[in-house]
């Protein structure tokens, strides 16, 4: 349930427009009144009008109609992305992010009602675990002070990618792009909030697992990283045994990383790894199709070493020229890659009386103001970029997911879609990739869509994990809001939940997809 309950600007860019041109009115002191992710949302607006636009924007980003929609379509489970500030309140959030486990509280009741059930995300760290705004604080960054662009107006400048830092972890050096110290009170205060939420909700039917930490980034030390899992899984397993514990790659899937004994005779957890093609050169379709299939070598390696592989992220973009997508009003330097197409900026979806929203079509206001230190991303005479091959044939685009769909469904336990919903870029959107035929609602083997899949890749023909799963396979569809909805395909011989028995992991299995009166997880 990806920008709902942790701010990120290019999937609800109507509630960042009113940030945009700031520096004709405030000068220097422009970048006091601008927001860029959670942590500054609160601090630009000042905690009282910040939260009444967040009760806005939480009763009206996920209201019912989103839940019984994803509900009718088939989604069974919605991973839901969570900040820390929600359970140990610390400046700027206290007062700002008010009213914030009540929303979640109304959705969890909105799932029961929709035979849903939900895995709790921790998607944003106090400092941050990686340095980007999905952490809720974009960390270490320099606004220069307002200077004229090229345009002929003043603008505000940022820097931020070469001085990347997530200090969650500890004290980075931006020079030597290593730690100088690693704080293990941040560590302490993580594994607590593990606790505040097993209390919270490990008797709640609806939930049925956590994932400790997303997205932690690969300068944090290995060993570190995996203790804290190490004592995060404990904790979940001593509380709800019931769940299911989700832990990020840390972008490092590799033999050498997470193979060993590290997790070995392990119950109840996958390894979680974030598989994307937006941030890949600009190739042809049948390339992008061709990596994919590739994927699964990969995949199936690490299966093999007995642990149990989620794709905890993907989506059908080719580019990543999804408006903000790398941070508000920047881009990862050197990209888009490809040339955008642009859109109207849509109507917000939180209503008319949202400030700033839609930008205008006039050039009244400056939108390139502020400016990152990456590659262009910006609102133009109110329209906003897209992807540059949103117009494909829909059986081209979908001809990719299935690609996907069959590499994720062979060789792995799972996957899962990012996002349940985007304000403006469908490529990222389930709900309108579903609505587009894009990707298949109706995955029965019988069915002409779960062929599909299966024919999917067929010259690549990757294998079966006969032996670690057995000969019969189940039909499963997971779908998570991490911004995000999951889809898990078929896998899963028994409801085996130990390695004792050969098998590393957790099952959530169905013989076919349920109706929703049918609609139950196993554990």
């Amino acid at each position: 349930m990806g920008g709902w309950l942790v701010l990120e600007p290019w999937i609800t860019p109507s509630l960042f427009y009113q940030f945009l041109g700031k520096t004709s009115t405030y000068g220097d002191d422009a970048y006091q009144h601008i927001a860029i992710d959670s942590y500054t949302f609160c601090t630009a607006l000042g905690s009282a009008e910040a939260n009444r636009q967040l009760r806005q924007h939480w009763k009206t980003w996920v209201d019912e109609a989103q839940i019984s929609n994803l509900s009718r379509i088939g989604v069974e489970t919605l991973r839901i992305p969570i900040g820390d500030w929600m359970y140990i309140p610390y400046y700027p959030y206290i007062g700002c992010w008010d009213g914030s486990l009540d929303e979640l509280n109304r959705v969890l009741a909105l799932c029961a009602k929709h035979n849903i059930k939900v895995i709790l995300d921790i998607h944003a760290m106090k400092m941050s675990q990686n340095g980007l705004d999905n952490s809720g604080d974009t960390g270490d960054y320099d606004w220069f002070r307002s200077g004229t662009a090229l345009n002929g107006r003043r603008e505000s400048f940022y820097r931020h990618w070469d001085i990347r830092g997530g200090n969650w972890a500890g004290q980075f050096n931006v020079t030597t792009h290593k730690y100088d110290s690693f704080n293990k009170s941040h560590i302490d205060e993580s594994l607590h909030l593990v606790d505040l939420i097993l209390d919270r909700y490990r008797n709640n039917s609806v939930v049925i697992g956590l994932e400790p930490l997303n997205e932690p980034w690969w300068f944090i030390p290995i060993d570190e990283l995996k203790d804290f899992y190490w004592q995060a899984y404990n904790r979940v397993q001593s509380k709800a045994p019931h769940w299911i514990t989700l832990l990020h790659d840390s972008f490092r899937l590799e033999p050498s990383v997470f193979g060993g004994e590290w997790m070995k005779n392990c119950a109840n957890w996958a390894m979680d790894t974030h598989l994307y093609q937006a941030w890949s050169d600009a190739v042809a379709l049948a390339d992008h199709i061709s990596m994919a299939c590739a994927s699964g070598s990969h995949l199936e390696l690490m299966e093999s070493l007995g642990i149990p592989i989620i794709v905890g992220e993907w989506s059908l973009a080719f580019d990543n020229c999804a408006m903000w997508i790398n941070g508000f009003n920047d881009n990862v330097p050197g990209f888009p890659k490809v040339a955008c197409q642009r859109v109207s900026c849509p109507a917000p979806y939180m209503g008319q009386d949202q400030p700033g929203a839609p930008p205008p079509s006039n050039s009244d206001i400056d939108t390139m103001d502020p400016r990152g230190s990456g590659g262009d991303s910006f609102v133009i005479n109110g329209t906003c970029p897209v992807s540059g091959l949103i117009d494909l044939n829909a059986s081209h685009i979908k001809s990719f997911g299935l690609a996907q769909l069959r590499v994720f469904d062979r060789s792995t336990h799972g996957n899962f879609f990012w996002n349940f919903r985007t304000e403006l870029e469908p490529l990222w959107d389930y709900q309108a990739a579903v609505q587009r035929n894009w990707l298949p609602r109706d995955w029965d083997y019988d069915s002409a869509d779960g062929k599909a899949v299966e024919a999917a890749c067929s010259t690549f023909a990757p294998k079966r994990f006969v032996s670690i799963y057995g000969n019969s396979e189940r039909f499963i569809v997971v779908l998570m809001m991490f911004a995000a909805v999951a889809m898990t395909i078929h896998r899963l011989a028994s409801s085996l939940r130990h390695c004792d028995a050969g098998f590393r992991g957790f099952v959530l299995g169905y013989e076919n997809i349920p109706s929703e009166s049918e609609s139950q997880i196993q554990l």
